[in-house]
């Protein structure tokens, strides 16, 4: 509780909230975390925290990336596809959104610029899912539409991913000392989202 309460005074910003929650769950059995992740049981002995957040947050960069693959083909089809497209990767976005301020801040020896990475992460992605909400508001009646609609929502995601790549790197560029590369290489989901 001591912990939750440090987090708080912090003032992190967006993930303030969810930090509380999740600070119980950080101190939890490797088991517990490992139930909800369903790929990184194997080796929870071994496994550090950090390694068990750089999994979580694998496991939803890699979530969010297989509904924007399967989605965004179609996208520009047709109006009917776009609507449909579009809502998959907007709920999708906001799904990483939440898996990540679930995942709170990273445990120790993390640092204020890890977690400053992470901070701005989170709100880039915020913003470009509420570019994916805003265009999907638009009035989208003709095929002209449907393809600038397209390419605003299709901008939104290589932002996106840039920005995925970014906070990747900048946590791997880390000193050795906080492990964060060390994490991320053994995390078996972030080999598809981490190799940057």
């Amino acid at each position: 509780m001591a912990r939750a309460r440090a987090i708080r005074l912090t003032g992190c910003g967006v993930l303030t909230l969810v930090l509380v929650a999740a600070a119980a769950g950080c101190g939890g059995s490797g088991n517990d975390s490992g139930s909800s992740a369903g790929t990184t049981t194997t080796s929870s002995a071994a496994a550090t925290p950090l390694d068990g957040w750089a999994s979580g947050f694998c496991q939803a960069v890699a979530s969010w990336q297989s509904t924007v693959k399967k989605t965004k083909a179609k996208i520009d089809t047709s109006q009917a596809d776009f609507n449909t497209a579009s809502q998959a990767i907007y709920s999708g976005s906001q799904a990483l959104l939440g898996s990540l301020n679930g995942l709170g801040t990273p445990p120790a020896p993390a640092s204020t610029q890890a977690q400053d990475t992470i901070n701005t992460l989170s709100t880039n992605l915020k913003q470009e899912s509420g570019n994916i909400q805003a265009t999907l508001a638009t009035k989208v009646s003709t095929q002209s539409d449907v393809n600038q609609a397209s390419a605003q929502v299709r901008a939104s995601i290589a932002k996106m991913n840039a920005s995925i790549s970014k906070a990747v790197a900048d946590l791997k560029a880390l000193p050795d000392s906080e492990g964060w590369k060390k994490s991320f290489q053994q995390a078996p989901a972030c080999k598809l989202v981490a190799n940057g």
